[in-house]
């Protein structure tokens, strides 16, 4: 009997859609490609045939992907050190090569993580192509640990820049190295059937429209590189709400290797794949390139199989995240929809039109009230990786999280949730989604609250428009209005002065539909050093080498979306003046006149 009690720890392909700044192929970055063998991590060659025997006999309720080696790694007892100047100032580079004889992929765990400012950590496959976005002091938390999301390459260098000045202050121990023996992107026949169902539904699909601010609460996360369940970013009842993350309890995050979690956001196909057909039953194209990385373990109530988590960090901007709604009331609904991650594939909706029922859980004697039975989905289903995903009422609240069940394609069996009602009577969950305990009993989503960059005055200032979400910039640098290089002849956006392996970043919110049009130009290294639009962290166009002034139009679907203008330098070298150009940037919704999202002017 498969049950979504089942943990499944599918390989979490990360690197299918990066965003513009890691798209970059380095090969002619200088001495990355010569990095000398004698000092690489070689790695146990892998068993496959055996170790995926093992995890298919294993009694375990998980399914295990990957053969972890543990280690004791720092920058003093491993890899090689060499130097360098930008712009007069030293910097140290340390380089460690991570070999591979046959692993499909690998993810690494830090248990000692603190980067001095002014660092950068990269990681590259042999060929020089980025596998993830690069690490600075922004990503140092308090447990002191950082875990990457997979690395699709069976080799991985680690690449630090750091400035010589700070190395006295660097603290970098790697003691996880797992490696896959199984493929997600060629799945052998004996785990085929954990792809997502065919009749399973996209979020993308006309039956989700109604439900898309709670699908942007919905994300996949893993646990230990390995495990992986579905859960929901939810409110408190405060102003500024925590990063809250609602799921399972029998997904066994604690507080132990709560900072292992990772979660991926907006991770769903971009169009709707009819229910039913092949292309419903096989891995579609979404993107796992936007994630966070480390929680902290809340609270858990095992008999309503409910854990809460908190972010380390809050949500990242370019997810657009929406903080759920709840319902805690001692009530059956007459329906109820689920968002999820089945088989920890794309987001998927499921419907119930009928009424729910309070039961225990697999209607086990003596279990009490403590879950919600679903007799059977109407549309759609739930799967093994479902597991922690929301249940939401016809009001479009949380009222519990999926337990287990034995609910798939082509069958009409029961699923249960875990009751939010039961969860909050029996722990000490009520202190974090009602602090100040005002007694409320139910409470409407809300999208999160960001924190504009500190220039987001001075961007106003110099585009004359003030988007309501305010602008937001990567950390350590901003666009800078100038007044001698405008489209229009009057002023412009100018990318900040970045070193190479950095950024500059521009992104705010408008909520469509409607039509973007801007104009843009760029004097870089060309194919190396790039300038970028993206929507929803999906890249649309790109521009490098000398390129002047240029209009772009882009229809924007509805709904609440994200833009991101994106200046990204490789490792090594620069041409022309090193700059990017943002100019006359205007929103024109599809039904009223122009609204100038800014005018530049």
């Amino acid at each position: 009997m498969l049950m979504k009690r089942l943990l499944i720890t599918l390989l979490l392909a990360t690197t299918c859609a990066l965003q513009a700044q890691d798209l970059q192929i380095l090969s002619k970055t200088k001495g990355l490609a010569n990095i000398t063998e004698e000092k690489a991590i070689i790695l146990p060659a892998l068993d496959l045939k055996t170790l995926r025997e093992k995890s298919a006999a294993s009694k375990k309720k998980t399914l295990n992907f990957a053969q972890p080696s543990h280690y004791d790694l720092n920058t003093e007892n491993a890899g090689e050190w060499s130097e360098t100047q930008h712009k007069g100032i030293p910097y140290d580079i340390w380089r460690l090569k991570l070999i591979s004889p046959n692993a499909y992929s690998i993810n690494l765990g830090f248990t000692e993580f603190s980067l001095p400012k002014g660092s950068h950590l990269h990681f590259y496959n042999d060929k020089g192509k980025k596998l993830m976005r690069s690490l600075t002091a922004a990503d140092n938390d308090v447990h002191g640990q950082f875990w990457t999301p997979i690395l699709q390459s069976k080799n991985v260098i680690i690449e630090l820049n750091i400035p010589h000045a700070q190395r006295d202050n660097l603290k970098l121990t790697l003691s996880n190295i797992n490696q896959a023996f199984i493929d997600i992107t060629n799945l052998s026949n004996e785990i085929k059937k954990l792809k997502s169902g065919a009749c399973n539904v996209d979020t993308a699909c006309p039956a989700a429209a109604a439900w898309k601010d709670q699908v942007q609460s919905v994300a996949a996360y893993s646990i230990d590189g390995t495990d992986a369940c579905s859960g929901a970013a939810i409110r408190s009842a405060i102003a500024n709400p925590k990063p809250y993350f609602l799921t399972a309890n029998h997904c066994e995050v604690t507080s132990a290797n709560a900072a292992s979690v990772v979660f991926y956001w907006n991770y769903e196909n971009s169009t709707c794949r009819p229910p039913g057909s092949s292309a419903s039953g096989s891995t579609g194209d979404g993107s796992r390139a936007i994630f966070s990385s480390g929680s902290i373990h809340k609270v858990s109530y095992g008999p309503s199989d409910m854990t809460l988590l908190e972010l380390d960090d809050p949500f990242p901007f370019e997810a657009n995240v929406f903080l759920a709604g709840w319902d805690r009331r001692n009530i059956a609904p007459s329906s109820a929809v689920a968002i999820h991650h089945p088989s920890v594939e794309e987001k998927r909706i499921s419907f119930e039109n009928d009424a729910l029922t309070i039961s225990a859980y697999e209607d086990r004697a003596g279990s009490g009230d403590t879950h919600l039975r679903i007799a059977d989905w109407d549309i759609g289903t739930t799967e093994s990786g479902s597991s922690g995903s929301p249940l939401f009422s016809p009001d479009k609240r949380i009222i519990g999280q999926l337990n287990g069940g034995d609910a798939a394609c082509g069958n009409d069996d029961p699923d249960w949730y875990g009751r939010l009602y039961t969860s909050w009577q029996n722990s000490t969950l009520k202190n974090y989604l009602d602090p100040n305990d005002t007694g409320i009993v139910v409470l409407n989503g809300v999208y999160a609250a960001s924190t504009p960059s500190a220039q987001s005055g001075a961007i106003s200032d110099a585009v004359e428009y003030t988007p309501t979400d305010g602008w937001y910039t990567n950390t350590d640098n901003a666009f800078i209005r100038v007044t001698n290089d405008g489209y229009d002849g009057i002023d412009a956006l100018q990318s900040a002065d970045i070193g190479h392996n950095d950024m500059d970043s521009l992104s705010t919110r408008i909520t469509g539909p409607g039509t973007l049009i801007f104009y843009w130009k760029v004097s870089s290294e060309k194919d190396y050093d790039v300038f970028a639009f993206s929507l929803d962290g999906r890249e649309q166009k790109r521009i490098s080498g000398e390129v002047y002034w240029t209009k772009v139009s882009i229809s924007i679907p509805a709904g609440r979306h994200t833009f991101s203008w994106v200046y990204a330098k490789d490792f090594s070298n620069s041409s022309g003046n090193d700059k990017a150009w943002l100019d006359q940037v205007v929103f024109t919704p599809t039904a009223s006149g122009p609204f100038f999202f800014d005018s530049f002017e």
